[in-house]
Parts: structure tokens; C-alpha cells; sequence
């Protein structure tokens, strides 16, 4: 053995530190003895790298008498893809099954990304209060059952990842983080989150897919920065903050919770994309939605019932043109939901409806439902005290509801081409009732509250099942036109009708019944003759089918919604 061996030569015990410190025998050994200088050079690297190889050596052999691991045996490898002066930038222990962290090296005291994902750990590592320069940390997939309060020494903290864990609680010195911009604690068991969360305000993804969280607070309100926020799978119960001051939310999932209802100003929201809302307990939608430019709506499974279901089936078109008449009625005070297939009348439940919606209700002055296929109409039609016009014409009621009899306000019911028998005996309180419409009905008689309408100006009820023309309809003194073609007039009383009166009546024999001797004669009219009777009284009967365009403008609506292109899943 020559000298160069016998330097690189082991002692019993001793660990070759890397493979790189193997002895170097080679044609080499002949170059370098033709050079003395670097024969020195040689000789003091190969005596320091025997050194450390001793020192290891020692090491390991205290280690085994401990009974501890020694150093060395650090969970390998540490890969670092990118190295910097100060030292390694990327700490990657991740799927070493680890049940706790050993010492962190000195030369990764510096790292910005540390990876601990996919091991075994049951406690947030204190060993990472080191890593003062830490950015990114992954943790997700261990057994962590909280973040703890030192989290605010990561100043630097940009990203943290800590779905798939066990985490219960979240220290509030989370909002001290202020750099934080992602923030995924999916799939734990968080049941609050700290009002502390609404400091970060740089905070951009926020995601708490399937927790327990029962009610955000308030202060997310401040999260002005915050673009995607997860919240589906959870038991929250109302928004709890406020969405319309997040104007760069682009998406939003809080599906599958227990929400009621939807705030009226997430139309304030203006940057979002995506609202998935499907599987909660919501009743309505607010109609501030059309003020959104959606790609993605989510709603299916709710028990909604603004738009109710016969409109959701008819997909996202339709649902916009409700909402967009709905947003129209808050306005104007003018709701007109006529040909929408509805089946009842879409009014709010006055316990859990949101007060907006009610409010709005309560305060609509004109409400159309024509041509739908209604049944009966709410008793909560009381409420709407200040309905003047109620047209529910070409529907399937078999009845006027006594609710309809205590609007003290109502001037015109057109319930036309129905199936009515009667009106209720409540009618005459519609002290200002000037038109009433009831043509193509089944009635047999003309109501006897009519001689109480002392406002009444129109009647109309061709087509029914009339015998004939009673006496107390004289009462009605302010009557001008009384419509009753296509009946089986035979009779009319004396005093009846008012001699002021513009009669029509057709006979069973299909001439027509003149009532003489009152200074009234009765004629067919035009409609032109009806105009120059009743100038000041807005008619209401039934106009021949409007194209949508035309339908739209009647309401004033704008056609922006008609030409909307987004998924809606209902």
C-alpha cells in the first residue's frame, strides 16, 4: 500500500461521509508524483476528508450507544432544486412517513418551500419556527389536529397548504401572516373560523371544502383581495358577511349547506364567474343575479320557489327573464310574471323569506299572471296593500279568494277566461274597484256585491251562463259600460240596467236585447266607442299573442339577458 491509500484508509468504525470521498487510485497517482506541489495539494485534502470520516465514525458509534438516530440518518433525500448562496431553498421531506421532524439542518435554515405533505404527523412541527424565510408550506395529508399560535413568526408566509388533516382549531394569529395569499384547509374539522381571518387582507384562494363550519364571520367582508372562495360541504347557515364588497370574487361554492337565502346585493359582486349554490335550503334567488356576467349557476337541489321549479327546468334563458322581471318589479313597483307556466303564485313565506323580497311584494302596485296555469291564488294577497291592477286572466281558478276582497286599493281585476262560479261577499270593500273583467267564465249570475262598488265604472262578462240582467245591478250608479254578449239573456229586471249604461247583451235567439223606456239603448260597441267612454280607465283585457322582444319591452326589460350565453344547472 502506498502512501496515498494508507491516507485514504478508514478505521474501524468510520462512515465514508459521501461517494465522492472514495481513494483515488487511478494513472493519476503517476501524474501527480511528477508534481511535488501538487502532491501536497493531494496529501492535505485526502488527511481532511480521513478527518471527517473520522469524526462520523465517532458519531454513529455514540449514537448506537444511545440508542438514537444519528444524524446522518436525516430522512433522505433532501432535494434541492434550486441552491442559493445562504444556503438550500426547498426542504422536501414529503412521503417519508415521518412521525415526527428531526433536527432541520443548518444549510436549510433558510428555505422558502418546505414540503412535509403525505407523512405520519400528528402535531403542527415546532422545528418549523426556525424557518424564518419559509414561503410555501406543505402539510397536507398528515394527522394535524390544529394550526398553533406561533404561525405568526412565518412573516413570510405566502402559501399555506394544509387539506387531508385533522385540524379542529385555527390559532387567530393567522391574520398576522399578512403576505398570505392561499389559504386550503379542505377536508379537516374546523367548526369556526377566527375573526382574525378578515386581517389578511392580500388573502386571494381561500378553501374550506368539507369542514364543519357552521357560520363565517363577519370580517371576511374585508377580504378585498380574495378571488376564489370555497365553502361547499359544510353546515353553514347564511352568508354572515358581507358579499357585495368582494368586487374581485370570481368564484364562490357554498354548496351543499343549510342556507335559506341569497344576499340581495351579490349583484355588487361584479367580477363573478361562477356561483354554485345547489343542494341547500333556498327559496329564492335574489333578481340582482342579472347583474352578474355568469359563465356557471348552480341552484339544482333547492326547494326554490323564486324562480319556482317550472321555470328552473326551462333553463338558464328563462331563469335570467324571471329574475330580470323580478329586478324589474323592485323598480317600478310593476311585476309581470305572465306566461311562465306557473302552477301557484310565487309569494314569499313571510317566516323565512329574506326582507327584502317581502317588502318588495308588499309594495307592488301592478301584478300580471296571465297565462299560466294557476288554480287558486295565496291568501297572502292581503298583504299586497297597495295592489291596484291584479290580472290573472287565462288561468284555471275556480274561485276568487275573500283575500282578494280586502285590497283596499285594487281598481282593476281581470279574471278573464277562467273557470269562476262566483265572487266572494267581501268584494263590495274594494271601495275603488272600477274594472271588473270576468269574461269566458262560468258564472250565473251577476254577483250581488256589485251594487256596492260604487266606483264600478266597467263590467264585463261575455260568455258565462247568464239568465239574466238582476235588478240590484242598479245600484251600481257609477256603471257606464256593462258587457254581456254571448249569454242566455232573457230577462231584465225593471231598473236594471243604470240608464246611464252602455248595454250589450245577446240573446239566446242571437239578436240583440233591447232595454227601452230609461233613455238607455243598448248596441254592439266597438272598441273605439270604448275608449271615448272610459278614457281614464286603463283597460286590461287580453291582448292577441306579443312576440318575446315585444313582451320584454312591455316590461322594460332589456334585451342583454335574452342574449346571455352561461351554463345554468337546475
Amino acid at each position: 500500500m502506498n502512501h496515498f491509500e494508507e491516507a485514504d484508509a478508514l478505521p474501524p468504525g468510520g462512515l465514508r461521509a459521501r461517494a465522492s470521498d472514495a481513494p483515488m487510485v487511478s494513472n493519476e497517482t503517476l501524474h501527480v508524483r511528477s508534481k511535488p506541489k501538487l502532491l501536497v495539494l493531494g496529501i492535505i485534502a485526502s488527511m481532511a476528508r480521513h478527518v471527517r470520516a473520522l469524526w462520523a465514525g465517532r458519531a454513529a458509534l455514540r449514537g448506537a450507544e444511545r440508542g438514537t438516530e444519528p444524524e446522518l440518518c436525516a430522512p433522505q433525500p433532501i432535494k434541492a432544486l434550486e441552491e442559493a448562496p445562504d444556503g438550500y431553498r426547498r426542504l422536501d421531506w414529503s412521503g417519508q412517513a415521518l412521525s415526527r421532524l428531526p433536527r432541520i439542518p443548518k444549510e436549510m435554515q433558510n428555505a422558502r418551500v418546505v414540503m412535509l405533505n403525505d407523512n405520519k404527523l400528528s402535531a403542527f412541527p415546532q422545528e418549523l419556527s426556525t424557518l424564518k424565510l419559509m414561503q410555501k408550506l406543505r402539510i397536507e395529508s398528515n394527522s394535524i389536529t390544529g394550526v398553533p399560535t406561533y404561525i405568526n413568526t412565518f412573516a413570510l408566509l405566502e402559501e399555506l397548504r394544509a387539506s387531508d388533516n385533522s385540524i379542529s382549531t385555527l390559532s387567530g394569529n393567522i391574520g398576522r401572516c399578512v403576505c398570505l395569499r392561499i389559504l386550503d384547509l379542505q377536508r379537516n374539522q374546523l367548526a369556526n373560523l377566527p375573526a382574525n381571518i378578515g386581517a389578511l387582507v392580500g388573502l386571494e384562494k381561500l378553501l374550506l371544502t368539507n369542514n364543519r363550519i357552521r357560520e363565517l364571520p363577519f370580517t371576511m367582508s374585508h377580504l378585498g383581495a380574495l378571488k376564489t372562495l370555497r365553502v361547499d360541504k359544510n353546515q353553514v347557515t347564511s352568508f354572515g358577511f358581507n358579499i357585495g364588497h368582494l368586487t374581485n370574487l370570481t368564484q364562490l361554492r357554498i354548496g351543499h349547506n343549510q342556507i335559506t337565502y341569497v344576499p340581495s346585493n351579490i349583484g355588487k359582486a361584479t367580477a363573478l364567474l361562477e356561483l354554485s349554490v345547489e343542494s341547500n335550503q333556498i327559496e329564492s334567488l335574489p333578481p340582482s343575479i342579472c347583474d352578474l356576467k355568469l359563465d356557471l349557476l348552480r341552484v339544482e337541489a333547492n326547494p326554490l320557489k323564486r324562480p319556482p321549479i317550472e321555470v328552473s327546468v326551462r333553463g338558464a334563458e328563462t331563469v335570467f327573464r324571471f329574475l330580470q322581471r323580478t329586478q324589474y318589479a323592485v323598480e317600478t313597483w310593476k311585476m309581470d310574471l305572465s306566461r311562465f307556466r306557473l302552477k301557484f303564485v310565487p309569494f314569499p313565506d313571510v317566516k323565512t323569506a329574506a326582507p327584502w323580497e317581502l317588502m318588495t311584494w308588499c309594495n307592488i302596485q301592478h301584478l300580471s299572471l296571465g297565462h299560466n296555469r294557476l288554480v287558486s291564488l295565496p291568501v297572502e294577497i292581503n298583504l299586497m296593500s297597495n295592489l291596484t291592477v291584479l290580472d290573472v286572466n287565462s288561468n284555471q281558478l275556480a274561485t276568487v279568494p275573500p283575500s282578494v276582497g280586502t285590497l283596499p286599493r285594487l281598481q282593476v281585476l281581470d279574471a278573464a277566461c277562467n273557470a269562476v262560479q262566483a265572487l266572494p261577499g267581501n268584494m263590495r270593500s274594494n271601495v275603488q274597484l272600477q274594472e271588473l273583467l270576468l269574461e269566458n267564465n262560468r258564472m250565473t249570475a251577476i254577483p250581488t256585491s256589485v251594487a256596492d262598488l260604487e266606483s264600478l265604472v266597467e263590467l264585463c262578462m261575455p260568455s258565462n251562463r247568464l239568465t239574466k240582467i238582476p235588478e240590484h245591478i242598479g245600484g251600481a250608479t257609477a256603471l257606464t259600460i256593462l258587457s254581456l254578449e254571448h249569454n242566455a239573456i232573457r230577462t231584465i229586471s225593471h231598473g236594471s240596467p243604470p240608464a246611464r249604461a252602455r248595454t250589450l247583451c245577446g240573446g239566446a235567439l242571437g239578436r240583440p236585447l233591447t232595454r227601452r223606456g230609461a233613455g238607455g239603448q243598448a248596441s254592439r260597441r266597438s272598441q273605439a266607442s270604448r275608449t271615448s267612454t272610459s278614457p281614464t280607465i286603463p283597460s286590461t283585457r287580453r291582448a292577441p299573442p306579443r312576440s318575446a322582444a315585444r313582451a320584454a319591452r312591455a316590461v322594460g326589460l332589456s334585451a342583454r339577458g335574452a342574449g346571455r350565453r352561461s351554463t345554468c344547472r337546475l
